[in-house]
C-alpha cells in the first residue's frame, strides 16, 4: 500500500456567468472531468473540472466552470499502477467534497438558487476507466 506524504489542493479556475434568465425551475446538466498525471519524480496530480455550459438548443441560468487540483507526493513511487489507481479514485474522493462545496457556495454567494451536487463515490462517477463523469442526477 502506498503512503501519501503530502497533499496540496489548488484552485485552478473559478468562473460564474449569470445569464439573467427569468425566474423558474431549471434542470441543469453538468459535466465533471477527471485528469491525472505526473508533475515530477515524487509528485502527481488529480484534477477535477466541473462545467455547466449553455447548449445551442438550451440556455441555462448560469454558465459555471470550477477546476481544482490535488497534488500528491508519495513515499515510494515504484508502483505506478497503484499510484494511478489512487489518483483516479481516492484522489477524486478527496477532492470531490471541496468541488461540491465550491459550487454550492458560489451560487449562494451570487444570490442565486444554490446548485447542490449529489454525494457520489468516484467508482460510480467514473465507470469503465473513462475521464468524463457518467453520473447523472
Amino acid at each position: 500500500m502506498i503512503k501519501v506524504t503530502k497533499m496540496i489542493m489548488v484552485t485552478d479556475k473559478v468562473e460564474l456567468v449569470n445569464n439573467h434568465l427569468p425566474v423558474g425551475k431549471f434542470q441543469v446538466d453538468h459535466v465533471i472531468r477527471r485528469d491525472t498525471g505526473r508533475i515530477n519524480e515524487k509528485a502527481f496530480f488529480t484534477q477535477l473540472t466541473l462545467e455547466i455550459k449553455d447548449k445551442p438548443e438550451l440556455k441555462y441560468p448560469i454558465n459555471l466552470h470550477v477546476s481544482i487540483k490535488g497534488i500528491f507526493e508519495f513515499d515510494n513511487t515504484d508502483n505506478l499502477q497503484e499510484i494511478t489507481t489512487f489518483l483516479k479514485y481516492q484522489g477524486v474522493n478527496l477532492l470531490y467534497p471541496y468541488l461540491r462545496s465550491m459550487v454550492t457556495n458560489l451560487t449562494i454567494n451570487a444570490m442565486m438558487a444554490p446548485i447542490i451536487l449529489p454525494i457520489v463515490d468516484a467508482f460510480q462517477m467514473f465507470k469503465e476507466d473513462t475521464n468524463v463523469s457518467s453520473f447523472v442526477n
